[in-house]
Parts: C-alpha cells; structure tokens; sequence
C-alpha cells in the first residue's frame, strides 16, 4: 500500500527559475530615443557649465601669473592665506556689503511703495507702468553712461538744474562722501522697477476677503496694511530681496563705467577688485579663488532667505 500511495503522489514542483538581476544601468527602450536627443544638450551644458567649473577650482588652487609662468602651479591654501592678508580686498568686501545693503533696502522701499500707489487701478496706471519698466529694460552699461553724462561737472543736466536752484552740484563719483551714494541711487533707479513686479503681484494675489473683513470690523488704512497686507506679502518680499542681493553683491558693470573702484577705494566691489587681479594684474589663481569666495557668500546668504521665508 505505501507504494501505490506512493505512486499517487504528486510529482515535486520543479524548482523556481533563479530570478534575473536587472543591470545596474539598464534603460528602456522607449527612453532611449529621447535620451539620445537629450545628450548633444547635455554635452553641451558639461562643456559650457561644468568643465569651466572644474577647471576654476583647480586654477583657485594654483599660483599662475600670465606674465610669469607658463602654466599653472599647484599651491594649496597658499591663495586663501594671501586672501586673510590682503586688506584691499577686505575693503572691497567692505564696501560691496554698503552698497548691496542700501541698494537692496532702497529697492524694496521703493518698490513696495510703488507697488501700493499703483495696484489699484486707476485713469493712468498703466501708462505708469509702462514709463516705470523703461529703465529695468535698459542695460546696465548703458544705464552707466547715461547717468555719467548726466552727472558730469561741466556739462551735465543735474548741474544745469541744480544752477537753476542756486545750488552747486557736488562731484558726484570723485569725492569720497558722494561716490558710495551716487552708485547706490543709480541702481536703485534701475532695479527698484523689478522689486515692483514682484510686490504688485503679491498685492494682487492676496485674498479680497480678507481685506473686507478687516475693512468692516473698523480697521484703519495703517492696521490692515500693518496687520494684514505686509504679512501675507512677506514671501514675496524675501523673494525680491534674495534675487536682488544676488545680483547686487556682484554688480560691475556700474563701478567700472562710473568710478573705476574710486575714489581711494570707496567704490571698489569685490567683483571689481577680481577684474582688476586678474585682468589688469593678471594673477589669475588668485582671481579664480577671490571669485570662490563671492560665490560661497552669495550662497550662503541665499540659504538664509531660504530659511527665513520657510519660517512660519
């Protein structure tokens, strides 16, 4: 009997296929054709974008002076003790954080008033609009020598007007206490339109709700805007504030056009003083890691905003 049952046992199941391993950089085919249009896009950003980076971070390394030496030379932290010890570019430093602080602070101002004068709309606006935008459409350069004609000591029309007034117009970029001031108002001139669209769109998206509310539990003009309309607009004032220091902390173009870093060294912008290591004195590893040093204080600024407009 135990071999019949025996017989009418089922047969064993085979043992299960060892499961295929999927290679580790395996792509569809269906992904291949557009990742095959992608790569000429892809070497081209490596070409453009990281291979200069890599290249910047060994050259930051290294000791080459164009005049000198023949190719570059490996140094270390030799440019970063250099960079403790140098005090120009403590005071270029210095100065960059004047001038990006009162720039970026006017800006907002300005830009938050406009932004409230014109968001309701009203006979005008848009023409308002439209006059405000010319200058952040204009380019920097051009912004430069437009206001260095203006403000030129003999012929310009500031000194003209201010005549008029009985008034005798300052030096405006060749004393010391005016230059920091002039650059400062220029930029301000040209940039505070963009703070403008930003906070003109924040206004506009606020809930209307909201405001009617307040509006009919007795709240003053002052109150609402105090307790409801700064609130609610603050990521967007981080937001215009962290694109402005951006561009501010590196600004050149208005530095080299109007004051050269003059004064004594009044106006000198860190992105000015590296122009100056590496295309006028061409030190070019050491230029390389002045600009490393801009980076990593724009960087690091932009992730405090970050954190500040993350914050409840």
């Amino acid at each position: 009997m135990n071999r019949s049952a025996a017989s009418r046992s089922p047969p064993a199941a085979p043992p299960a296929p060892a499961a295929r391993r999927r290679p580790l950089f395996s792509i569809h085919p269906a992904k291949r054709v557009p990742l095959l249009m992608m790569l000429p896009a892809l070497i081209v950003l490596v070409g453009v974008g990281v291979f200069p980076l890599g290249n910047s971070l060994r050259l930051a390394m290294s000791r080459w002076t164009l005049t000198k030496d023949p190719a570059p030379v490996f140094a270390g932290a030799e440019n970063i003790r250099e960079m403790l010890a140098d005090p120009r570019f403590g005071r270029s430093l210095q100065a960059t954080t004047v001038f990006t602080v009162g720039a970026v602070s006017s800006e907002l101002v300005a830009g938050l008033a406009l932004a409230l004068l014109l968001a309701p709309r009203r006979r005008f606006t848009g023409m308002a609009r439209t006059i405000l935008l010319i200058p952040m459409m204009m380019t920097p350069v051009v912004v430069s020598m437009y206001w260095r004609y203006m403000l030129n000591g003999e012929f310009g029309v500031v000194k003209y007007l201010l005549s008029l007034a009985g008034i005798d117009a300052p030096i405006w970029t060749g004393k010391v206490a005016w230059a920091m001031p002039t650059i400062i108002a220029i930029d301000a001139w040209q940039w505070t339109p963009f703070v403008y669209l930003i906070l003109l769109a924040g206004l506009q998206s606020l809930p209307l709700d909201v405001m009617e509310a307040a509006r009919i539990d007795g709240a003053s003009t002052w109150q609402r805007f105090w307790r409801i309309t700064l609130p609610l607009l603050t990521p967007f004032i981080y937001i215009a504030a962290l694109l402005r220091f951006m561009d501010a902390f590196r600004s050149f173009d208005i530095v080299f056009v109007l004051t050269g870093g003059g004064p004594a060294d009044s106006t000198l912008l860190a992105s000015m003083y590296v122009y100056m290591q590496g295309l006028r004195f061409f030190n070019m590893g050491y230029a390389a890691a002045l600009s490393y040093v801009i980076v990593l204080i724009v960087l690091a600024a932009a992730y405090v905003f970050i954190r500040l407009e993350r914050e409840p």
